[in-house]
């Protein structure tokens, strides 16, 4: 439904109409459109693909690693019982999502996929993976990964949607979601099996395994389908294509050479004195300058009698493009959720700016980086950690049988690539001064990062313990020395090699 906006004194208004609907509603007639616009621009242009290959990059970069973290406290165990079994754990984990028969099909590993499924959860709005059961020979694992685009799911036989199913979401009348429905092929393939169908997959079976997860960005309360991250700049980014392609063809082709030669009209008739002839080449000479082929590098152009040659001065290449394109690259950062120089991996301006952009840019990451281990790295996990008790591969006794022991045995933290090292001497100072003059408790490094105190204080113990052990000196017994004076932030990072015009 349109509402007019009541413009006052304020004209702009006037002619706007913005349709209210709720969170589905929203996308219900817009998303197939907005998933094909968003797949070709990142397919065919420069910024749309650094834009969303920016995400998958530095959200899943190498990959998410499992680090199991088991709570000792919930399972009545010893701190090395704990040890043991997270570090047999981790083994069995790592030879697993390591192997590409961790994907049904048989040809990328875990880490690969979720490159794949991060870099299509973007481009597509979400992007579904199913949690199957395949046996193998000689392959002591049984759970395996289908990646599913988001075309695919939708509801059955292609039918309406309803207050209870959206675009293959199935809810129940509380607005859980209580299953998915998938069909067994891409709706705009070129070869559709004979036998087109849809199976409805539950989230969950009866024993509290995941059977299906789903990736994506939720904005609204209740909203069902991802949107694709280019949508909302789609325009800008057609249009910044269109524009550098016209200055660069303009450029082009003021940089051609080309000869005129012209006749006379006395010429002409002399040597067209057949109306066919004469036909038939000004007919080769319209369709010649029709095509551009009379603008090649080199190339020789008649032209008619009585014609005259005018060249205008081209101006190319233009030296208000590159101040223009800054700007427009600059809305287009902002709608992709990052700085310019993130988004076109060149850094100009002061060390402390580049520095911050990376600072800002990392916060960023770090909340999409919870969505991915939310969405699809830690349930994927709790399954294959699931189907390998069941199989026997890896004792948890009353794992099957209690909720608040399978929580216990399936606590862990997911670690990605870190920061971009902007200047690896002065990080690597600042690491060995963390290393060497700890002063800061626990309980205060935890409020401020977001990390487990218990967990962290039994790692610092440990830590301490082996140091110890190993005749190492403790940690934290010298005074912090004083901070430097802070770099002069006049300074470019064009000033140092090693820093400037950096790719990512």
């Amino acid at each position: 439904m349109g509402f007019g906006i009541s413009g006052g004194n304020r004209p702009a208004f006037d002619l706007w109409r913005p349709m209210a609907s709720d969170a589905n509603g929203a996308a219900e007639y817009s998303l197939l459109d907005q998933r094909a616009a968003s797949r070709e621009l990142s397919r065919t242009d420069p910024v749309a693909s650094a834009g969303v290959n920016r995400w998958a990059e530095y959200v899943i970069g190498r990959g998410l690693r499992l680090q199991s973290q088991v709570d000792l406290e919930e399972l009545g165990i010893s701190e090395g019982e704990a040890r043991d079994w997270q570090n047999r754990t981790e083994r069995r984990f790592r030879m697993w999502s390591e192997d590409v028969r961790s994907s049904v099909e048989g040809d990328k590993n875990f880490y690969q996929l979720q490159r794949i499924a991060a870099y299509s959860a973007k481009d597509s709005g979400d992007v579904f993976a199913v949690l199957t059961s395949k046996d193998r020979p000689g392959w002591p694992f049984k759970t395996a990964i289908q990646l599913i685009e988001a075309d695919r799911v939708s509801n059955e036989n292609n039918g309406a949607n309803t207050a209870e199913l959206f675009e293959g979401i199935q809810r129940k009348a509380d607005g859980e979601i209580k299953s998915i429905w998938v069909a067994n092929h891409h709706p705009y393939t070129n070869h559709l099996p004979s036998n087109r169908r849809w199976k409805e997959i539950p989230l969950w079976t009866r024993s509290g395994r995941k059977n299906i997860v789903q990736w994506k960005k939720m904005n609204r309360p209740g909203q069902s389908r991802g949107i694709p991250l280019p949508s909302i700049i789609t325009g800008t980014l057609k249009q910044i294509g269109r524009y550098t392609d016209a200055e660069i063809d303009a450029a082009v082709l003021s940089a051609t050479q080309v000869l005129i030669a012209q006749m006379s009209p006395e010429s002409f008739n002399d040597l067209f004195n057949n109306p066919d002839e004469k036909a038939k080449y000004m007919t080769q000479a319209f369709e010649a300058r029709q095509n551009g082929s009379a603008l090649s590098s080199g190339g020789i152009v008649n032209t008619f009698p009585g014609e005259t040659i005018t060249n205008p001065t081209p101006g190319r290449p233009n030296p208000n493009a590159p101040p223009f394109l800054e700007m427009v690259l600059g809305i287009t950062a902002m709608g992709f959720g990052m700085s310019p120089e993130i988004l076109i991996g060149k850094f100009t301006t002061s060390f402390t700016a580049a520095q911050a952009a990376f600072q800002q840019w990392f916060q960023t990451v770090f909340i999409d980086r919870d969505d991915a281990i939310s969405d699809f790295c830690q349930p994927i996990y709790e399954t294959w950690l699931h189907d390998c008790v069941v199989d026997g591969i890896i004792q948890a006794p009353g794992f099957l049988a209690d909720a608040f022991i399978r929580a216990a045995y399936c606590r862990s933290i997911w670690k990605g690539s870190g920061k971009f090292v902007l200047n690896p001497l002065q990080e690597a100072k600042a690491a060995e001064l963390r290393a060497q003059f700890i002063t800061t408790e626990a309980e205060e490094a935890s409020a401020y990062d977001g990390g487990d105190y218990e967990t962290r204080h039994r790692q610092r113990a440990r830590e301490a313990s082996n140091r110890r052990a190993d005749d190492m000196p403790p940690l934290g017994t010298q005074a912090m020395p004083e901070a430097p004076d802070p770099a002069d932030d006049s300074s470019s990072p064009e000033d140092d090699p090693a820093v400037a015009n950096m790719e990512p």
